[in-house]
């Protein structure tokens, strides 16, 4: 199915940790915009942007659950670690989609009643055998395993990952891809953490 103009498209691989000192390229191809770590054939980057070179995460990040204030970025390190070693999901990036969604508030309730460091609705929740979404090692093992059947289930393809896992299978299966403007806003956001996350390898 072919990605509207104007999409824009994060490639990033999630089967393999990516390496901290990775450039971001960003190319402007057929209407879309594209990040990726891997430079592309035949295209001439728009835009090459370095890792950061040193800790730039801010005290007080903006949050899909409206949390207003962050906890300490590194708390919860052991448990993410762990559960990027079960389910073969970067840690860096399990640690980006928590600080978009709860900027690691083990409290964190969304309007939508999305819980925990990971934002897990009550019905996922269940479905992920997660008894106590307010836990942060329950929430992260069962945010990440939900993070990895979503890429089993998209090959990989972050836009897709992190559109299902923001707005549901239904909504990208609806619009054949990323389905909304917060849902593009979202894994811009998340990608850009990511970048941060891996420089502190």
């Amino acid at each position: 199915m072919s990605t509207p103009p104007s999409t824009l498209l994060v490639f990033l691989s999630l089967l393999l940790p990516a390496t901290a000192s990775a450039n971001i390229y960003r190319y402007e191809v057929d209407g879309h915009v594209i990040f990726t770590t891997e430079p592309l054939d035949d295209e001439s980057p728009t835009e090459v942007m370095p890792a950061p070179a040193r800790r730039s995460v801010p005290a007080v990040p903006a949050t899909s659950s409206g949390a207003s204030a962050a906890s300490d970025h590194d708390a919860f390190d052991a448990y993410i670690a762990e559960a990027a070693a079960e389910y073969s999901i970067p840690e860096a990036f399990i640690k980006a989609v928590i600080h978009v969604e709860s900027a690691f508030n083990p409290n964190a309730v969304s309007h939508e009643g999305a819980m925990g460091l990971m934002q897990l609705m009550p019905g996922t929740a269940e479905y992920l055998g997660c008894a106590d979404p307010f836990d942060p090692r329950q929430n992260i093992m069962a945010g990440t395993y939900y993070l990895r059947i979503l890429s089993n289930q998209y090959d990989g393809d972050i836009n897709l990952v992190l559109s299902a896992y923001n707005a549901g299978s239904g909504n990208v299966a609806r619009a054949g891809g990323i389905p909304f403007e917060q849902t593009q806003r979202y894994v811009v956001r998340v990608f850009e953490f990511y970048r941060v996350y891996l420089q502190e390898g």
